[in-house]
């Protein structure tokens, strides 16, 4: 026990203040504390030192291994810094083996805390783990081979043998050497301290250490030194791991060293023999130079000066073959003989270039040499300059002429119809029986041989690229000369014949007119003459730009093919691709045209809607052409002024429409008789033209599945004349307009506005970006006839402007007809409206929309039949007026039927009648006699039971009663009657008289005498009363 101990550092020496001392490893108990074989008796811990499978303890896996753990020479607590063991149970243990007393403080985190108060923890510090509950109970099955398993772990269990603290240490000696006999010289035992390069042992903690554990003044004996075997062991082992590691290492390096020495000695040799070859080697080559290298140098010069003196002679041959064909070429010119003469200065210039295209360079014997830095040949350069020059000029003349004059025949030729009936089949999928000129893709074989012959030889002359941009510039004149050519002249009398078969030479003419002059010929010209002029000015740019199309694909195709390959190589080919002047061209008549059509910005926007479409047809097919002429182009700033031009003056254009319409309407509104209108034919075209407008709004309600969907309007826009089209036939028999199952009485208004409604729809087909604008004018234009026919009729307008002397029944009528019939209109279009709906726009919004529009309608017809009403209100009363004045006592004179004022009454109540009946339907008609009637029964009871003084005696009354029949005589057929009549009479003669009155006064006083005792003569005479009275009755229901 006490070897085995002896063998091991000592963990647990402490000094004389260790109470002071801040490490709490030194008051961990020492090794014997945990022997088995120990004698002291210690407190008995609960369980067992066996914590897991292995049958390993925590004392021995931790205080008993880290007690042998040389590479933690501090040490910590056998469980670890400053654990509950090493605060608590462990201290008290290791202080009572040493006889000292527990401690109750403890000093941690370098001094800086204490700890007092120290305890022992119970099972009440110590919480218990409270263990969650299974979300899913194993069953019995799951479990069964653990339970069979449990018999191999008891065997395995039984198996093994206490261990105890000897029997670790001797475990542990064991496998120490085992491993120390493998890894006792490699250097790694070594510590690091002893590498590091401040390595001063009177540095206290390089001292530390180096001594590890190990103590070497005794604390006990502190008068001596003692000797300590154990750390002179550990130093000496470390000295003889390094005196191993350097014999090894000598005795490895010694073998490559005496091998490396041989090796140098081979090269040396070496290295002397080839010192010797070399001066060998040295010599010989001197050698050669002597006997060889000098003769053969002086062979080689005199056959390089012979050659030189060859070439000279070439080069002379050369230069005097140049002056002859120069000389030649001067004859040839002379003799006009100017193609001859190209070929000859082309040859001159390969012969100056060395070109070997030449066909003389074969006949020389060496290479041709450049003579172009030659300044013997100076003149001849200018000579060949000034021949190509004069020579190409007359070619490159001649060339642009043939191309100018076959673009100019071509436009001039071609009949406008052809033009746009080609330009129709492009730029639209109808097809037509026609057929289609299309003369510019075709060129004459002459024309094309002419012009291949001028490329090859202007190519030879390198004039080719001049005579193509010439040939540019031309074009450009040639577009502007056609725009001219049209334009008028203070010398133009009539217009141009816009249907000749063939046209005008684009010559520009003599007398060129200023700005300000051509302005107002501009002006000064007719719709007809300026459209004529714009459908000729397109067809020729059209062709014009047509056959530019095909003059360049020609060309190109020349470059391509008529082109020498020796010149080929040097030209580039894109340079004769006339797109550019092309895409100039069309930019150039679009700034033109724009300049002469904004010229008549304002008499356009006056046309009329078919002569605007034909004039924006004509501009929008050109458009077109240009985009398919040359599809690359692409209009910018100003090229796309033409363009920009149209797409801001169609705005323009709804714009002044709207207003010139509304201004017609109020003219035509105020010159309207309102009478019906009874010419089959207009009424027939009316009829036509609702019909499209009820049958469009069919087709924009069905999205095109069924109903009109307006192409007849767009007509216009076509630049090829429609075929006229059979006239409608003319309904005879027509007297009304009818809308869906209403039939209407309508004045000339109502035909004129029908069509202003049906432009208003083709242009919102047409120019469908503005459709909200166009809705919303038609809906303005529908408001102000409303509020005009109002003004003309119930403010009696008409009177003032239509001559009319007065408003009567059937001017009413009509206009009722007039406002039902727009109704009417509104309500079979209302899919025509859908975005001025009032559900489309935004809460209390004051747009006008379709719902307001159709209630001002309607309120405008109740106005109506309130003003009917209250005419026959007013007559009624000065009816009652002239009533008051009449003498009831006078009686009638045959053949009078009544008083003049109830014959006057009943006849302008049968006018009224009349006039309503012919123009109204039965209910309304009836509607408004009912009111009539109705205000007959108040005015006349009133009149005559309240205004008239009461009646002498019944003949008066009789009088009155004899009005009263005649009355319901005569209307009580009439709609509206009710029992108007009946009411009057019976209030009338509830009336008493003044005879009544005495009589009733009599027949009370009988009545009194009654009481009393009469004669019978009294009741005679009362009953020939009543039988006079009766009779009187009788007469009068007989008369």
């Amino acid at each position: 026990m006490s070897d085995v101990a002896s063998n091991r550092p000592s963990i647990g020496s402490m000094d004389a203040n260790d109470d002071l001392n801040g490490d709490l490893n030194d008051d961990l108990m020492s090794e014997s504390a945990y022997s088995s074989f120990s004698s002291q008796q210690k407190q008995n811990r609960s369980g067992s030192f066996r914590n897991s499978i292995d049958a390993d303890s925590s004392f021995s896996s931790s205080a008993f291994l880290h007690a042998y753990n040389h590479e933690d020479v501090d040490g910590n607590a056998p469980l670890g810094p400053n654990c509950i063991y090493d605060l608590t149970y462990g201290s008290d243990q290791a202080r009572a083996s040493r006889n000292r007393a527990p401690k109750t403080s403890v000093t941690i985190n370098g001094g800086s805390t204490t700890v007092v108060n120290l305890r022992t923890p119970t099972s009440r510090d110590i919480k218990q783990i409270q263990l969650s509950k299974l979300k899913a109970k194993a069953k019995d099955s799951e479990l069964q081979r653990y339970l069979e398993s449990e018999k191999d772990y008891a065997a395995f269990e039984s198996s093994y043998n206490s261990l105890t603290e000897d029997s670790l240490q001797m475990l542990a000696g064991l496998s120490s050497d085992k491993d120390s006999s493998n890894t006792t010289d490699h250097m790694s035992n070594i510590p690091q301290v002893f590498r590091e390069s401040e390595f001063h042992l009177d540095n206290p903690r390089v001292f530390r250490q180096v001594i590890g554990d190990s103590t070497v003044v005794d604390i006990q004996e502190s008068s001596g030194f003692i000797d300590n075997p154990e750390l002179q062991n550990k130093l000496s082992h470390y000295l003889d791991i390094v005196e191993v590691n350097l014999v090894k290492e000598i005795s490895s390096a010694s073998n490559s060293f005496f091998s490396t020495i041989g090796d140098i000695q081979d090269i040396h040799t070496q290295f002397n023999t080839s010192t010797g070859q070399f001066r060998t080697i040295v010599e010989k080559l001197e050698q050669l130079e002597t006997d060889q290298a000098h003769l053969g140098a002086s062979i080689v010069d005199k056959i390089i000066r012979r050659r030189n003196v060859e070439r000279l002679e070439s080069l002379v041959l050369q230069v005097q073959l140049v002056t002859k064909i120069l000389d030649v070429a001067h004859h040839d010119y002379r003799a006009g003989h100017h193609a001859q003469c190209l070929e000859r200065v082309a040859e001159i210039e390969k012969l100056v270039a060395a070109s070997p295209q030449s066909e003389y360079s074969a006949s020389f014997p060496h290479p041709l040499v450049p003579l172009t830095d030659l300044a013997g040949l100076g003149d001849v350069n200018r000579q060949l300059h000034d021949l190509k020059a004069e020579c190409s000029r007359g070619f490159v003349d001649r060339f642009v002429e043939i191309l100018m004059v076959d673009l100019r025949d071509h436009y001039s030729r071609v009949p406008l119809d052809d033009t746009y009936e080609r330009i129709s089949s492009s730029i639209s999928s109808k097809r037509t029986h026609r057929p289609i000129n299309r003369s510019f893709q075709t060129l004459e074989e002459t024309t094309k041989n002419q012009l291949a012959q001028f490329v090859q030889i202007l190519s030879k002359s390198g004039y080719l690229v001049d005579a193509f941009t010439q040939y540019q510039a031309k074009v450009v004149v040639e577009i502007k000369d056609i725009i001219k050519a049209k334009l008028p002249t203070k010398n133009d009398n009539t217009p141009s014949d816009s249907t000749a078969p063939s046209r005008a030479s684009s010559v520009p003419p003599e007398n060129s007119n200023t700005p300000s002059s051509l302005s107002s010929h501009l002006r000064s010209m007719s719709d007809q003459e300026f459209e004529s002029m714009l459908r000729t000015v397109f067809a020729n740019l059209s062709e014009c730009l047509r056959r530019l199309s095909a003059h360049q694909k020609l060309l190109l195709d020349l470059a391509l093919t008529a082109i020498a390959p020796d010149t080929s190589s040097s030209l580039d080919v894109t340079t004769f691709d006339i797109t550019s002047t092309i895409n100039k061209a069309i930019e150039l008549t679009q700034i033109r045209m724009a300049k002469v059509i904004n010229v008549r910005s304002e008499q356009l926007a006056d046309l009329s809607l078919e002569r605007y479409l034909r004039f924006y047809g004509l501009a929008s097919a050109y458009l077109q052409e240009c985009e398919l002429i040359n599809p690359g182009y692409v209009a910018s700033n100003a090229g796309s002024s033409l363009n920009e031009w149209i797409k801001n003056h169609t705005t323009y254009f709804v714009h002044r429409f709207h207003s010139n319409t509304l201004r017609n309407l109020i003219a035509e509104c105020d010159k309207d008789q309102w009478k019906e209108v009874t010419a089959a034919s207009t009424l027939s075209q009316t009829q036509d033209l609702v019909n499209e407008l009820i049958e469009h709004a069919k087709y924009v309600e069905s999205d095109g599945a069924s109903g009109f969907s307006g192409a007849t309007w767009l007509q216009a826009l076509s630049v090829v004349p429609e075929p006229s089209e059979t006239s409608p036939q003319i309904r005879e028999d027509i007297a009304k307009i009818e809308i869906g199952n209403e039939s209407f009485f309508v004045p000339d208004l109502a035909c004129s506005s029908i069509t202003h409604i049906r432009d208003y729809l083709a242009i919102q087909k047409v120019f469908s970006s503005r459709n909200s604008t166009v809705e919303n004018n038609l809906l303005n234009y529908f408001k102000l006839m409303n509020s005009r026919a109002s003004q003309a009729v119930l403010n009696a307008g008409a009177t003032r402007t239509a001559g009319l002397k007065h408003i009567k029944t059937k001017h009413l009528a009509v206009c009722l007809q007039f406002i039902e019939y727009n109704i009417a209109l509104l309500e079979a279009c209302e899919p025509l409206f859908h975005r001025t709906r009032a559900s489309a726009q935004p809460p209390n919004s004051e747009e006008l929309t379709y719902e307001r529009v159709v209630g001002n309608y309607k309120d405008h017809e109740n106005e109506l039949f309130s003003k009917l009403v209250s005419i026959m209100h007013d007559r009624t009363l000065n009816h009652c007026a002239a009533i008051v004045k009449i003498n009831w006592a006078e009686p009638l004179k045959p053949p009078q039927q009544c008083h003049s004022y109830m014959e006057t009454l009943v006849k302008e109540t049968l006018i009224v009648a009349k006039a309503l009946s012919k123009y109204l339907p039965e209910i309304k008609y009836s509607f408004v006699m009912s009111q009539i009637f109705d205000n007959y029964k108040k005015l006349l009871v009133n009149c005559y039971c309240t205004k008239l003084p009461q009646f002498k005696d019944f003949n008066e009354k009789h009088s009155l009663l004899k009005d009263i029949d005649y009355f319901r005589v005569k209307m009580s057929e009439l709609s509206g009657y009710g029992n108007s009549g009946q009411v009057i009479w019976e209030n009338v003669n509830s009336l008493p008289t003044i005879e009544d009155t005495h009589m009733d006064e009599i027949m009370k006083h009988n009545i009194e005498g009654e009481q009393r005792p009469q004669s019978a003569e009294p009741v005679a005479e009362k009953k020939v009363s009543n039988e006079e009275l009766f009779d009187v009755s009788k007469e009068l229901e007989n008369e």
